[in-house]
């Protein structure tokens, strides 16, 4: 079931949750990366040439990045294959940095859309919290994904990154 109340409050009173443990219940794990097949990109991405990785293999493309606008041009779209249909808690991975601005994640789930904005500008480089979201089993962009979006809010940061996106919290990974 969903995380208990106080996440959820303090998530939706616009805190930012880095948290040390995975949140919620779900053993199925989803981890998608930025040069994955399921990854979808429509508009101007540029590939990273940083040579160190917070996430991913290396020798791969680090992360995807794209400029911030005042209206939506560049959107890239992470749709998971979910082995069973549940709720599932939902992570971004994105590395943080000075040029980054509030982020816009848009996940689609059986209940519709909710947005959620990440200062990568000052939190980044592991899992962070976008909720928790039922979702079917399969794989519908529709129902079941998370939009990377290069729409601006504020004028901070230049830059969206398209890194990772993991959907779950598996049993461990060694």
């Amino acid at each position: 079931g969903p995380e208990p109340r106080g996440v959820y409050a303090i998530v939706n009173a616009g805190a930012v949750v880095i948290p040390c443990r995975p949140l919620g219940y779900q053993n199925n794990e989803v981890v998608i990366d930025n040069d994955d097949t399921a990854v979808s990109f429509v508009g101007t991405w540029a590939n990273s040439t940083a040579t160190s990785y917070f996430y991913g293999t290396a020798g791969d493309v680090a992360y995807r990045y794209a400029s911030l606008a005042d209206t939506e041009t560049a959107t890239a779209t992470y749709t998971p294959t979910i082995p069973t249909a549940g709720y599932y808690p939902v992570y971004c991975w994105a590395a943080h940095g000075a040029n980054r601005g509030n982020q816009l994640y848009r996940i689609q789930h059986t209940g519709g859309e909710s947005q959620v904005r990440i200062p990568h500008y000052r939190v980044g480089n592991g899992w962070v919290y976008l909720g928790e979201y039922y979702f079917n089993a399969g794989s519908n962009a529709a129902v079941g994904s998370v939009i990377v979006s290069n729409l601006r809010s504020t004028g901070t940061g230049s830059v969206v990154i398209a890194d990772a996106i993991r959907f779950g919290n598996g049993m461990g990974n060694i």
